[in-house]
């Protein structure tokens, strides 16, 4: 017997709990900028800000640890992919890296149990 997947599921589910994620980061004091951000790339999950510093967050979800923990989704080429991102994104919103700190993190959710990691 095969199951199938429904992606359209996976990916509003996928969607709430960003959304689960941006409501928790912002209580956290963090400024939230824009979610879902697209390039050919790649792709920028929640994007904050946090006074000068840009915080670009990628999140992942393990339902169970069948298949390795969110942690470990968060791949070199994963990693690679989303850089050339925050680099398209920057461009074109004209952020100078310069004046303006930043840092990428993880939020790792398996199961019930999420951790933050930042400046990964």
């Amino acid at each position: 017997m095969t199951c199938r997947v429904d992606k359209t599921n996976n990916v509003a589910r996928g969607r709430a709990i960003e959304m689960k994620v941006k409501a928790y980061l912002e209580q956290q004091g963090l400024t939230f900028v824009t979610n879902n951000y697209y390039t050919r790339f790649g792709e920028i999950d929640l994007v904050f800000r946090d006074g000068l510093v840009w915080i670009f967050v990628e999140v992942k979800f393990r339902q169970s640890a069948q298949y390795g923990l969110a942690e470990d989704a968060f791949t070199k080429q994963k990693r690679q992919r989303l850089t050339k991102a925050i680099q398209f994104f920057v461009a074109q919103y004209n952020i100078n890296l310069q004046h303006h700190d930043h840092r990428i993190d993880l939020f790792a959710i398996n199961g019930n149990r999420a951790k933050w990691y930042k400046a990964v």
